[in-house]
């Protein structure tokens, strides 16, 4: 997603922006929902570096087909929301979009966000930063790819000057929770308005930029409707995404 050029919002995106790895993955989840990673038993880890940058032309088509995988590995998506993963070119014209590469330049995830001055969602006013469609291929996971990926989003947001990152989670997604809690996101209850087609009220997350980063920090007295996530209990991890449809 002629593709108009997506280095034109940030005066240094002509350089990959190196980023630390992290130690949990991140998978997608449909209908626009910050995804869960899948728990799975421990792979060797990968200590290689994971370079964060914008997507090239030439790889449109991987990066949908990557989409499609990480979806589909953990739930059933219909036809018209598989098309919209697809969408990448159309996509990177009017937002950008990231992807995390590995020191062989593989495609290891990827995530969408908005240029300057724009949203991606309906989630997010004026003077806020929204990203959706993180993704992370299912044989990268376990190299801390969705975590290097939120950060870079939140390094983004930072270098804007955002006053909030936010984002919206379908409600079986704990796994994720965890992940944004440790970041320091908070649920934002009073933006939790967005109902899919099946019904399904969409958890809203944010992280005020204007404190620390820490757990617990976002949702304070400064941002009304906003409270900690709190972390979900270990057996919960094992239910399988595709009982939970989004």
């Amino acid at each position: 997603m002629t593709v108009v050029d997506e280095k034109a919002s940030r005066p240094d995106a002509t350089a990959p922006h190196p980023v630390a790895a992290a130690p949990h993955p991140v998978a997608t989840a449909p209908r626009d929902a910050a995804p869960a990673p899948r728990d799975a038993a421990p792979a060797p880890r990968d200590t290689a570096p994971v370079t964060v940058r914008l997507v090239e032309p030439s790889e449109h088509d991987a990066v949908a087909a990557l989409l499609v995988e990480a979806y589909t590995s953990d739930y059933d998506i219909s036809g018209e929301y598989r098309a919209s993963l697809s969408a990448v070119a159309e996509r990177a014209a009017e937002h950008q979009v990231w992807v995390a590469v590995g020191a062989d330049d593989q495609l290891l995830g990827t995530v969408a966000t908005p240029r300057a001055g724009r949203l991606i969602s309906e989630l997010a006013h004026d003077g806020e930063l929204d990203f959706r469609l993180l993704g992370v291929s299912p044989a990268a996971r376990g190299r801390g790819v969705g975590e290097t990926l939120t950060r870079h989003v939140l390094d983004l947001a930072r270098e804007r000057g955002a006053s909030r990152v936010v984002m919206n989670s379908g409600p079986q997604m704990i796994s994720a929770h965890r992940l944004y809690h440790r970041l320091g996101f908070a649920r934002f209850h009073e933006r939790e308005t967005r109902v899919l087609d099946d019904g399904t009220r969409l958890f809203a997350f944010v992280l005020e930029l204007s404190t620390p980063e820490a757990p617990g920090a976002p949702g304070g007295p400064g941002a009304p409707g906003a409270s900690p996530v709190p972390a979900a209990p270990a057996h919960h991890l094992s239910t399988h995404p595709r009982t939970a449809k989004a």
